[in-house]
């Protein structure tokens, strides 16, 4: 309730209470005149008593205008006394009335009625003491000092008493609106508490929310690095293996490059001897003219050159050993590339190359075993027809020209080994490089991984440490939030 209202209600009520006494007044006053026999007297104040009832239930009940009764209800028993004063003239009991018609002008304890009601009744006690009655006109002359002196201290008296009580009035009314503007302020307060609770409690639920996310997620991503670091165990031992493979594969180069050498220092020792061979020839073919004469001489010659046809038939056993060897191992490194897999590819080429040089090899090992085999049997049929004389000496020199022939290519076919030795020997060199780098490379990488498995498993267990962060934080939301919402419904 507001000031206005309540200067309303309190209106109401002192209009009931100046009502209510005035009624009392006036039934006194109409009992005294009936008593006496004041028959007109008796009529106004019936009058005024029912006047005065009518004008409240309109003006306060009907029409809402209870200010307008107070000023009503001052003035009525006023020109009502003042009718009497008109009628019979004034007497002691009239200003009786009066003083208390000036106490009952302060029952508002507002200075205009006040005001209006103490004036009013002033003028009608002067009318009263000049217009007296006639029966009471000398105690009317002798009281008028003193019953004019009691009206004018009462009005001093009523009129301080209002003047306090407005100032009462102003300092709760004051208060009133402080406390209004305090109370409007507290329920702006409250509203925008309550607003601010409820975003807070539904940021809360969100954070909450959230919280509860990172805490899946968390645990996702525990299992993620859990798995991860096992992929990387499970690497390091394949790199491992890798490792061992490559270490493996090297030694196996190794081997292969020392056999090369060997076959390359076999392959330069036959092409020397070859050489050797080839100016020997060349040498019977100068002297075969004197062949005649020196018919011994070309028998020691020929049994020498059974010698080394012997020697060189060895040689070629050795060579086709060897081509058998660097066979097998040529399909020994096939299988190690095709274990290598992709890092193995390049190696498998070096291995067919090998191959393919081995074969060629075989070949042409074959072919020097079957000249040698022919010139065995011309040697043989030199020796045996030796005694028949120079009728056989143009066989011989045809003979020797295909030994010639058979020498070219021979050391044709030792070149071209001697070529492919030297290039399975470079080859052999850079695999055995590459694998060294492979090995190094393949031991740096299983350290990384091992470190990286490490690494994960710290991971892991900061991501544990997290979740259980992570769950005790979601639990101190769900309180906050709980709380917040118990403050929203206070």
């Amino acid at each position: 309730m507001n000031v206005t209202e309540m200067r309303l209600q309190d209106v109401k009520k002192k209009n009931v209470l100046m009502t209510a006494t005035y009624s009392v007044a006036m039934l006194s006053a109409l009992s005294l005149s009936l008593q006496e026999g004041a028959l007109l007297r008796s009529s106004i104040y019936g009058t005024e008593l029912a006047l005065f009832w009518i004008l409240l239930f309109v003006l306060q009940r009907i029409i809402h205008k209870p200010k307008a009764f107070s000023y009503i209800a001052v003035l009525m028993p006023i020109v009502g006394y003042a009718l009497l004063i008109y009628v019979e003239g004034g007497s002691l009991s009239g200003d009786l009335i009066l003083l208390f018609l000036a106490v009952f002008s302060a029952v508002h304890l507002d200075r205009k009625t006040f005001a209006i009601g103490y004036v009013f009744g002033l003028i009608t006690l002067i009318a009263s003491h000049t217009w007296p009655n006639p029966q009471q006109a000398d105690l009317m002359n002798t009281i008028f000092p003193t019953i004019t002196l009691i009206y004018v201290l009462m009005g001093v008296i009523l009129g301080v008493m209002v003047y306090l009580a407005e100032r009462t009035f102003k300092k709760l009314e004051t208060i009133l609106d402080t406390t209004e503007q305090e109370r409007e302020l507290q329920a702006k307060q409250k509203e925008k508490l309550e607003k601010e609770a409820t975003l807070i409690a539904e940021n809360i639920t969100r954070v909450n929310d959230q919280v509860q996310i990172n805490v899946q997620a968390q645990g996702e991503m525990k299992t993620a690095v859990q798995e991860v670091s096992a992929g990387g165990q499970s690497q390091s031992e394949q790199i491992a293996d890798i490792s061992e493979h490559a270490q493996s594969t090297m030694t196996t180069i190794s081997q292969m490059k020392e056999s090369l050498t060997v076959l390359q220092s076999e392959t330069n020792q036959a092409s020397e001897e070859i050489n050797g061979g080839q100016q020997r020839i060349y040498h019977l073919e100068t002297e075969m003219n004197e062949l005649r004469s020196v018919i011994r001489m070309l028998n020691d010659t020929f049994n020498i050159l059974t010698g080394k046809i012997k020697e060189t038939n060895q040689f070629t056993e050795d060579i086709q050993q060897i081509t058998e060897q660097t066979n097998l191992l040529a399909l020994n490194a096939s299988i190690e590339a095709a274990r290598a897999g992709e890092a193995g590819k390049g190696f498998s080429v070096v291995a067919e190359e090998i191959r393919k040089l081995a074969e060629v090899t075989g070949q042409s090992a074959k072919k020097i075993t079957t000249n040698l085999g022919e010139l065995n049997d011309s040697n043989a049929q030199a020796l045996s027809q030796m005694n028949t004389g120079s009728e056989k000496l143009d066989e011989s020199v045809e003979t020797m020209n295909e030994v010639i022939s058979s020498f070219e290519r021979i050391q044709s076919s030792l070149r071209h080994v001697k070529e492919r030795t030297d290039e399975c020997n470079t080859i052999s060199e850079d695999v055995e490089n590459r694998s060294r780098q492979v090995e190094a490379a393949t031991s740096e990488l299983a350290a990384i991984i091992e470190q990286a498995s490490a690494s994960m498993e710290e991971m892991s267990a900061t991501i544990e440490s997290l979740n259980e962060d992570s769950e005790k934080i979601g639990a101190y939301i769900n309180d906050t939030s709980t709380s917040a919402r118990q403050l929203i419904s206070l």
